[in-house]
């Protein structure tokens, strides 16, 4: 049965996309069958493996057409995908709506494919909205990417605010699959300076791996390909093969 792991942050710009993209990636090259669902309306899933998106052909359709008409294969043999057809504030406002007359939508629609992946990565929208909080009720858990810069450090408490108010209200008890330090910069001490205060106020809830700032990356939505497939032996590809490694390793440990 697939873990599934919503990728959420109160900001933008953190790298939740480019997490969502590149640690799929990574769990396919290891052959662990892997589902990224878009939720957000750039679209960038879709940029991210070359794919034109199309109107009514992504996850606004979850609960009114059965989930395999909306996988779309990739490159990689292990991944799949659900793009966003969420295009613009109406599209999200129309599905948010959807999302709070039936909170349990996303959730059932999701347990009908656990069976056939091992992991199902949630690409959540930059806010803590509806539709990120419908997806901490169809998660396993929460992994929070944290932008090396002291703005994106100070996002995570509102993170850990909205998990402790969602485990009141549902009687649940969604942890975090940890957090994860992104765009690193090694030219500059203020790197380490957050890395250092991360240390101190999350602990061993902080992933041991960090994800540089690599032009490879920044290069996979330009491509249309995950740098794993661009090159393997890159900062970035090492990075995210690492974090998939790591995820294994605590899953083992738990």
């Amino acid at each position: 049965m697939a873990r599934i792991i919503a990728i959420s942050s109160s900001k933008g710009g953190v790298g939740k996309t480019t997490t969502a993209v590149n640690l799929g990636a990574s769990f396919a090259v290891a052959e662990l069958s892997t589902l990224v669902v878009d939720l957000v309306t750039d679209g960038g899933v879709a940029d991210a493996f070359g794919f034109r998106r199309r109107r009514v052909a992504g996850i606004s359709m979850a609960g009114e057409v059965l989930p395999e008409k909306l996988l779309q294969k990739t490159n990689l043999e292990y991944l799949d995908l659900i793009f966003s057809d969420l295009y613009d504030t109406e599209d999200e406002e129309r599905f948010s709506r959807r999302l709070l007359a039936d909170r349990s939508l996303l959730g059932n629609f999701l347990s009908q494919l656990k069976e056939r992946y091992s992991f199902i990565l949630l690409d959540c929208p930059p806010s803590l909205g509806t539709t990120a909080y419908c997806a901490l009720g169809a998660a396993d858990s929460v992994l929070v990417p944290v932008q090396c810069e002291p703005h994106s450090l100070k996002s995570v408490s509102a993170i850990l605010k909205t998990v402790r108010r969602y485990n009141h209200n549902s009687g649940r008890e969604l942890g975090f699959e940890g957090f994860l330090l992104t765009m690193y910069d090694l030219r500059t001490s203020l790197s380490e300076i957050i890395c250092e205060r991360a240390r101190h106020l999350l602990g061993n809830m902080l992933f041991y791996t960090i994800i540089p700032r690599n032009v490879r990356l920044a290069e996979v939505f330009l491509r249309g390909k995950p740098a794993v497939l661009m090159d393997v032996n890159c900062p970035g590809s090492r990075a995210y093969m690492r974090l998939a490694q790591e995820i294994l390793e605590r899953r083992e440990m738990g």
